[in-house]
């Protein structure tokens, strides 16, 4: 027997790997369901895949749709029975997920993944599901929009495990998707991205036990404290959040025990919206000059202010770390911000001291009468700098830097925390109301 945590000592190319976790036998039992599997996989136009090794071992699989791909299902040592006990045919796997669709039935059930860690979303199913007239799964509340899919989050399905061919699937949690209208493999999963990232924010947001998808390799994740709201409840979803900048911000949840890779990653969530706010900021300081009574255009001094507001960097107008204070003025409320703050145990002091290894701007947070998100921008991107650059000004040899597994990477925890926060205010603003293919 090949167990799980073996995969990555052997030797095998990516085709190989979903294929591994299997018995091999073969007696006349299996012989017979293999036959008729073959039969079943030949009239629906599914291709058998067998490979023999040097011992003699057979490994038998199917290959089920997979986008313009496929993906291997394992059918030896007694699989093979399973998989003719459910209608595997009318399923396709979604690329880059655990998940399968079927079109016809208009069906999508995923695998996710718990945080902080996986047993505290399994828990908070167990409670939900006690509440709820004993049901194994939790059902959306909420008006949903017309045409909206039915979403639920429970055990995963017989068919899914199966198909999955894992021994750990027992007890892991999918997100199943009745609707939708999608009609190829891109629209099922951008519909399956949309709900899977709008419930599962929410639930990080409200209880702090969210999930994510997992991708078809395993991900890491990170461990996180907040006390849960059981009062609250799980409504369907009425905005929904861009992809690019949600991969960054779970990306960065997952990275456990590396504060500069999450920092990375929520610092890159929020870089995502520079080009949306520092064009409006741009807009805005161009409009003050141009209503200046005393601008002349046949003024050298005066034409420059007016190249100095439209500078247009990589990302957007303006230097990095106006971009980044735009994006905070747009999207955090300063009242907000320093409740936070003074709130988390711990972080305030942080902010405010001054530290004798790195040169970090320090957020004045005694005047309880200054807006800080100026301050808490030129921290951010004084921080984010010490990570990316090898130099900087005070310590061109390097000793300026943040490197991995340093003290100075530790304390950021602290700075982390309101990061999160911060991506998760800016994630919000920048939300739109969700929508369907009807």
């Amino acid at each position: 027997m090949i167990e799980q945590g073996d995969r990555e000592e052997l030797d095998l190319d990516d085709d190989i790997v979903g294929e591994i976790e299997i018995d091999f036998a073969n007696d006349e039992i299996e012989r017979g369901a293999i036959g008729q599997l073959k039969e079943r996989c030949d009239a629906a136009d599914i291709e058998v895949r067998e490979r023999e090794f040097e011992d003699g071992e057979k490994l038998l699989s199917i290959l089920l749709p997979r986008g313009r791909n496929t993906r291997a299902v394992p059918a030896s040592g007694g699989r093979a029975d399973k998989l003719l006990e459910i209608k595997f045919e009318k399923y396709v796997f979604l690329e880059g997920f655990d998940a399968v669709c079927c079109y016809n039935e208009q069906t999508i059930e995923a695998l996710v993944r718990g945080y902080p860690i996986p047993a505290a979303l399994n828990r908070f199913i167990e409670l939900a599901s006690q509440e709820d007239d004993k049901s194994s799964a939790i059902v959306l509340e909420g008006d949903a929009p017309s045409g909206a899919p039915v979403a639920s989050l429970g055990r995963v399905s017989n068919d899914l495990a199966v198909l999955l061919g894992a021994r750990y699937l027992s007890r892991s949690i999918s997100l199943k998707i009745q609707g939708g209208g999608f009609t190829n493999q891109e629209e099922a999963r951008a519909l399956l991205r949309k709900l899977a990232d709008s419930i599962g924010f929410q639930m990080d947001l409200q209880y702090g036990t969210g999930f994510s998808l997992i991708q078809e390799r395993n991900r890491r994740f990170i461990s996180r404290r907040r006390r849960p709201d059981r009062d609250a409840k799980i409504k369907f979803p009425t905005h929904e959040y861009e992809a690019a900048p949600m991969s960054l911000y779970w990306y960065a949840r997952d990275a456990r025990g590396l504060p500069l890779l999450r920092f990375l990653g929520l610092y890159q969530c929020i870089e995502y919206f520079f080009p949306t706010y520092s064009e409006s900021e741009a807009k805005r300081r161009l409009g003050l000059i141009l209503k200046d009574p005393s601008f002349r255009t046949d003024r050298d001094s005066d034409l420059a202010r007016l190249l100095t507001a439209m500078k247009l960097s990589r990302n957007g107008f303006g230097d990095e770390r106006s971009q980044l204070r735009a994006v905070f003025d747009a999207c955090i409320d300063p009242d907000e911000l320093r409740e936070f703050i003074a709130s988390t145990s711990g972080l305030q002091d942080h902010l405010s001291s001054k530290s004798k290894k790195m040169n970090i701007h320090k957020v004045p947070t005694a005047n309880t009468n200054l807006d800080l998100r100026n301050d808490v921008a030129t921290r951010i991107y004084d921080i984010r700098c010490k990570i990316v650059h090898t130099k900087d000004d005070d310590h061109p040899d390097g000793r300026g830097m943040i490197l991995p597994f340093s003290e100075e990477a530790e304390t950021l925890e602290f700075d982390n925390l309101l990061l999160e926060f911060l991506a998760q205010k800016v994630l919000i603003s920048s939300s739109v109301p969700i929508r369907f293919s009807v």
